[in-house]
């Protein structure tokens, strides 16, 4: 359906996917980081709906 692929990889392939943690997922976190800042100005610090957080990510 969703055109997935599930990898299992061993406990000691981590120094294959370092070089994401740079690449991939910083950016992504500072823009998450970001929209959730903005989001509790916004909402007046009530917890983060799921609904809410979706669009964050």
């Amino acid at each position: 359906q969703a055109n997935m692929e599930i990898l299992f990889l061993s406990s000691d392939s981590s120094h294959i996917l370092q070089p994401l943690d740079l690449g991939t997922f910083a950016p992504l976190k500072s823009y998450y980081c970001k929209s959730i800042i903005e989001l509790a100005q916004y909402d007046d610090a009530t917890p983060v709906k799921k609904q809410h957080f979706i669009t964050c990510y």
